[in-house]
């Protein structure tokens, strides 16, 4: 990753990046909160199975075809090299 990039990263105090509007960082709550969040996106350019972990796979196809390593989108994504070797390398 680009060094500017990661150095923003660490500089962030919590290790959570995506919180609700009320600043949880319970991953039950957090989860929940933009999981409703994508079915309204959904529902309002009516795609009837829309599922949010699409973007997570099309995120890492599109960083690996960028040139990223299969160890920076792990990072990213908060997975192992592995599963992302595994499920997005192909």
């Amino acid at each position: 990753m680009p060094p500017d990039l990661v150095a923003e990263l660490a500089a962030i105090k919590t290790m959570c990046f995506f919180q609700t509007p009320g600043g949880s960082e319970r991953g039950e709550t957090v989860s929940d909160y933009w999981r409703g969040q994508f079915k309204k996106v959904f529902a309002a350019a009516s795609i009837k199975k829309g599922k949010p972990h699409r973007f997570r796979h099309s995120l890492v196809m599109n960083m690996l075809n960028n040139g990223s390593s299969i160890e920076d989108c792990a990072l990213v994504i908060g997975d192992s090299p592995a599963i992302v070797a595994k499920h997005d390398s192909e």
